[in-house]
């Protein structure tokens, strides 16, 4: 089984109000952006809004489309529309949280145990 480290379920919520079942996603803190997977995008019907430039592991820099959505996590708190990368994450995860959202928050987290708590500043959290 491979080692994800720190993961999480969330739903991915379009501008249109479009939500996602419950997803795995892995929390990354040396990604700049939040990612999804293609696949999810597909499904929810989200369109690209732009493109930026983004540094893939393995990969060098690429230009990937982007799309603005809402993260929301289990147990409720919901993050405030932001723009995601849309990428090929593989069988790994459907999403994967950067720091655009990390930030938002104070992640405390103890990795002998694996537990781990993201406290997301309210005046990010949407509702």
């Amino acid at each position: 089984m491979r080692e994800l480290g720190l993961t999480t379920m969330v739903r991915v919520a379009t501008e249109a109000g479009v939500a996602s079942d419950f997803v795995l996603a892995v929390l990354d803190t040396g990604a700049n952006t939040t990612c999804i997977h293609r696949a999810l995008a597909d499904s929810l019907g989200l369109e690209a809004t732009g493109s930026s430039e983004h540094h893939v592991i393995g990969g060098g820099n690429t230009v990937v489309s982007t799309a603005c959505c809402a993260i929301g996590f289990f147990g409720g708190a919901i993050v405030e529309p932001l723009e995601v990368a849309i990428v090929d994450l593989g069988d790994v995860c459907s999403v994967l949280i950067g720091r655009d959202v990390l930030s938002k928050g104070r992640l405390i987290a103890d990795f002998q145990s694996g537990v781990w708590v993201l406290h997301i500043d309210r005046r990010f959290i949407v509702g």
